[in-house]
Parts: structure tokens; C-alpha cells; sequence
């Protein structure tokens, strides 16, 4: 099973955003500005976001919530040294 939440869980409470990661990461992988990047992170806290209303109680869908924002703060920090990684092997192919 591939991981696509470097460094976070897949999901949790029964809820999987895998695919919101992976969708975050085949941004990092392509040739952008540090706009994209910064856009990515948005849109990959936002799909958290919006995907914890399947949790089946509003606990679990505002941890959820909360742990979509943990998410935001470590891609728009540690994320950079990923995004300028994949940014390298796109140049370089």
C-alpha cells in the first residue's frame, strides 16, 4: 500500500483522504512557482476539510477538521524542502 500522506495518517475515525494527498503530491511533482505550491497546500487542506463530514459524529468530523489545519501548517512549512526536491527532479527529469 503506497503511503500518500507523507508523514500523516491516511485518515482516521473511518474517514480516507488518501487521495487528497495524492492529488497534493502529483502537484509537487510538476513544474510550478511557489504559487502552485502554496495553492496545492490550500486545496489539499481544504479537501480535508471538506471529506471529515463523513465522520459519523461532529467530534470526529471537527478533529478531523483540526488535524486538516496541522496538515496546512506542516505543508506550508516542512513541505517546502518536498516541493523544492520534486521541483529539482522535474528540472533535471
Amino acid at each position: 500500500m503506497i503511503d500518500w500522506c507523507s508523514h500523516s495518517p491516511d485518515g482516521f475515525f473511518g474517514v480516507d483522504w488518501s487521495m487528497s494527498c495524492k492529488s497534493h503530491d502529483g502537484r509537487y511533482d510538476t513544474k510550478g512557482t511557489s504559487k502552485d505550491k502554496i495553492q496545492a497546500d490550500l486545496d489539499l487542506t481544504r479537501d480535508v476539510w471538506a471529506v471529515a463530514a463523513l465522520a459519523d459524529t461532529p467530534v470526529k468530523t471537527g478533529l478531523i477538521r483540526a488535524w486538516s489545519i496541522v496538515m496546512l501548517v506542516g505543508t506550508s512549512t516542512a513541505g517546502w524542502y518536498n516541493w523544492f526536491d520534486a521541483q529539482k527532479k522535474v528540472k533535471n527529469g
